[in-house]
């Protein structure tokens, strides 16, 4: 008997490319995610630094002004951490509107990655169908084969000449 063969074999096999593709498509996100996320972990630790040190530098000042009289403040110094703070914070600003930008792409990706499983399952579910219906044909076959024989027997048996005592030749 023949074996089953399912006639959109190929579609399928397409269809699970596809699904592949977009599997990629969402690790490689994911991966992008996990980068900026972790970026901005370290960006904002720059930024406690760099908040620590001003106030370092502020402190510093206030201790001088009191022991000596005076305020002993490096402007120069104040101006550099002041300036290192607004870039730390414009970066990360920036991270987190890539972030922002990047869970939008996610949420498509994930999107379509949902509709290329649904469309791979669609024609798992028809191969499905389609195979159960194979195998109640080939049982329906089998069973009209084996009346055949069984009816060419009992016909082979009731053709065969007898000897007088009533046994078969």
């Amino acid at each position: 008997m023949k074996h089953f063969r399912f006639k959109l074999q190929p579609v399928l096999e397409q269809r699970e490319r596809v699904e592949r593709e977009r599997e990629l498509d969402v690790a490689r996100l994911e991966k992008e995610r996990v980068e900026l996320e972790r970026r901005l972990t370290t960006q904002q630790g720059f930024i406690s630094a760099s908040k620590g040190a001003l106030r370092e530098a502020l402190g510093a000042g206030v201790d001088a002004s009191v022991r000596d009289g005076g305020a002993r403040v490096n402007p120069s110094l104040l101006r550099l951490q002041a300036t290192n703070a607004v870039h730390l914070n414009f970066r990360a600003h920036q991270t987190v509107l890539g972030l922002a930008g990047l869970h939008t792409k996610l949420e498509q990706a994930r999107a379509r990655l949902a509709e290329a499983a649904r469309d791979r399952r669609a024609i798992e579910l028809l191969k499905e169908k389609r195979l159960e219906a194979w195998k109640k044909e080939r049982g329906r076959k089998e069973r009209v084969a084996q009346d055949e024989l069984v009816t060419s027997r009992a016909a082979r048996a009731d053709a065969a000449p007898t000897d007088p005592i009533g046994r078969r030749a």
